[in-house]
């Protein structure tokens, strides 16, 4: 997996749960969005299971993995656990991205990419929204089946690896599940379960040695 691949692949559905500002409209999209934002102002942690499905084109199969995702005041941690190793941690400051043969870690204000996920992530924490940013052009889509954000990536770097990023919202407005829909119509689906919110998360969950 390249960095770069596994960074998108982490980070979308990693600021996706932790926060969301939207300003679009549509039917019934005014009141869906206020109560998103409202529940994302109060999210402090997050702790996760999730579940990634890959469906390739080339393959009849899909690639299933599992991992552990934590989130607390700006530093994330994405662990896949299986069917094999991959760790990426961003703590503010420093980055960490790991598998079971390398380890790689580099600063956040010396790398654009690095600096990119910093600022969206601060941005959907203190409720700019991503669309004002230009990092997304967004759509809220409501039915009695439920709500779904879609997003159409604007800058290059995200838009060389994924064509459009579906948010599927539960009941409780939370964020359950993220589709990464590529432009070769490969898809990745990230389902969150048993999921934490505001409880103590381990600061050392973060150390980046």
């Amino acid at each position: 997996m390249r960095i770069s691949r596994f960074i998108y692949t982490a980070l979308v559905p990693a600021f996706m749960a932790v926060a969301f500002s939207f300003t679009m409209k549509g039917q019934n999209a005014d009141a869906v969005i206020s109560r998103i934002n409202a529940k994302a102002a109060t999210i402090k942690t997050i702790e996760a299971d999730f579940t990634q499905e890959k469906d390739l084109s080339i393959l009849n199969d899909k690639m299933v993995s599992k991992g552990k995702m934590y989130y607390d005041k700006g530093m994330l941690r994405w662990e896949y656990t299986s069917p094999y190793s991959y760790l990426f941690i961003m703590n503010g400051e420093k980055v960490l991205l790991q598998s079971s043969t390398s380890t790689t870690t580099g600063d956040v204000a010396s790398n654009r990419i690095y600096r990119m996920i910093a600022r969206i992530m601060v941005d959907t924490i203190t409720g700019k929204s991503l669309d004002g940013g230009g990092d997304f052009s967004v759509k809220m889509e409501t039915s009695s089946k439920g709500n779904v954000a879609v997003l159409t990536p604007l800058k290059r770097e995200i838009k060389s690896m994924f064509k459009e990023v579906r948010l599927h919202f539960d009941e409780s407005d939370y964020v359950s599940k993220i589709e990464l829909v590529e432009g070769t119509g490969d898809k990745t689906v990230i389902s969150l379960s048993g999921v934490k919110y505001n409880a103590p998360v381990s600061a050392s969950l973060f150390e980046v040695k």
